[in-house]
């Protein structure tokens, strides 16, 4: 399983008041980390990026599809 996160702190604290605990980051980090203890076998990844999140305005957004490498996905799917 893998996950993709952009933790885009300093924009939800300026723009939300929001800390990192407040961020669907914090949680999809929890997440991996409960399963990677939980399913020893399977591997789980989290993937944290930095300062690729942005729309097609150019606009940040940490929810974007950016965020995934194209072609490093595709490689991964071809692996499995």
């Amino acid at each position: 399983m893998r996950m993709y996160t952009e933790p885009i702190t300093i924009c939800w604290q300026e723009n939300c008041k929001n800390t990192y605990e407040d961020l669907n980051a914090n949680y999809i980090k929890r997440l991996s980390q409960e399963l990677e203890n939980k399913f020893k076998n399977n591997k789980i990844e989290l993937i944290e990026t930095m300062n690729k999140g942005s729309r097609k305005n150019g606009n940040s957004h940490p929810h974007s599809w950016s965020i995934a490498d194209k072609q490093e996905l595709i490689q991964w799917q071809v692996d499995k």
